[in-house]
């Protein structure tokens, strides 16, 4: 694998560094619409830990932020209320903190409006409904509801923000992390940790 802007491989990395559990790589990129910027980032499992680095429009290294374990005590907790007063959206650099815990997630970010949001192939449109009947259980459960999106067919995406802030709050990752322990690799075309897999853009 190439390096990136000539500074380093992730391959490299992988195999000097065998404690780290990730490598990420968050592209910033300006879309069609100059006010709005998608922050994108992947994670690739390598070991124990996660290394993940950041990189601006133009290609220049920005910063390296490195998390020796994953935590996966989001998936214990509960939602709170949506209502509650105390509720406030987080920032990027929080959520950021956060999606270290959800591999396989993105942060999505419209217009300084952060939403979570992730992919899946499933096998069949029928599948598709049987799996997001499990994500709706999930939902109901908690009491913080996501977008469901099934495309042609085969391509089930979900979005999960606090709609009543118009942003992000702890409840959806913790919702993200609920549904990535679900035990629906039979539906699945490609495996979660599949999906998980570097790839450059």
């Amino acid at each position: 694998m190439a390096s990136i802007n000539g500074i380093f491989s992730p391959r490299r990395l992988a195999a000097s560094a065998p404690s780290m559990a990730a490598i990420g790589i968050r592209h910033l990129h300006q879309a069609n619409n100059p006010g709005n910027l998608t922050v994108v980032r992947r994670l690739h499992p390598v070991g124990y830990g996660m290394l993940s680095h950041n990189i601006s429009p133009a290609g220049k290294f920005l910063r390296l932020v490195t998390k020796c374990s994953q935590d996966k005590e989001l998936a214990k907790k509960k939602c709170v209320p949506c209502e509650s007063k105390n509720l406030k959206p987080m920032s990027l650099e929080a959520a950021e903190e956060l999606l270290q815990q959800i591999p396989g997630w993105n942060i999505l970010n419209e217009d300084g409006k952060l939403r979570l949001h992730r992919d899946w192939k499933v096998k069949t449109f029928l599948k598709g409904l049987e799996f997001f009947k499990h994500v709706a259980d999930v939902a109901e459960a908690e009491g913080h509801h996501p977008d469901l999106h099934l495309v042609s067919w085969n391509n089930a995406s979900i979005d999960i923000w606090t709609h009543s802030i118009g942003g992000l709050t702890e409840n959806d990752f913790i919702l993200a992390a609920k549904i990535s322990s679900l035990d629906v690799g039979s539906l699945l075309r490609i495996k979660p940790h599949a999906k998980e897999s570097f790839t450059p853009s």
